[in-house]
């Protein structure tokens, strides 16, 4: 279940052209690394100086970045 909702994600974002370039069966092999999060309102997901070590995209919602 939660693999086909982040595929849904994926097939979407493949419209975005940094992902336009992976074919239909990339995706299977790319899903496993990949996780879904949901935040609750006012969360804060990372702060400056943070290791970096994930990459993020918003699907449905805002995201306010602040320095």
């Amino acid at each position: 279940m939660k693999n086909n909702i982040i595929k849904e994600h994926l097939d979407k974002l493949r419209s975005e052209m940094i992902f336009s370039f992976i074919e239909e069966d990339d995706v299977e092999k790319i899903i496993p690394f990949f996780e879904l999060v949901d935040y609750p309102v006012g969360s804060v997901v990372f702060r400056e100086g943070d290791p970096g070590d994930f990459i993020g995209f918003v699907v449905s919602g805002k995201l306010e970045v602040k320095k």
